[in-house]
């Protein structure tokens, strides 16, 4: 299951969706700062996402474009204005609590 959720500004995919986003970024985007040594996957801030590119997300009845304004959040750090991937693996677990012993 994939999270796009309004409220918060993070996408959370699949593990197994997950692992193929950065496969593929790493194999079709390895020269974007962050990418190729895995350090934006990581939580690493980077200084620059105008090359990064726009996703097309479609779902049953309309086409998502994600600019990378849409995925990366901007924060000031210590050295300065970095901007963080929103894209990440979904550790969701429901917990219903099924044969447990109180």
């Amino acid at each position: 299951m994939a999270l796009l959720e309004s409220v918060f500004s993070e996408i959370r995919l699949p593990e197994d969706l997950y692992n193929k986003y950065v496969s593929e970024m790493k194999e079709s985007y390895g020269s974007l700062e962050g990418v190729a040594d895995g350090s934006v996957f990581g939580g690493a801030g980077i200084r620059d996402i105008s090359a990064y590119p726009t996703f097309d997300v479609k779902i049953p009845g309309a086409l998502l474009h994600l600019p990378p304004q849409l995925y990366f959040v901007k924060k000031t750090t210590e050295s300065g204005e970095r901007y963080f991937l929103q894209i990440m693996m979904n550790h969701f677990e429901v917990d219903l609590g099924v044969g447990r012993e109180e």
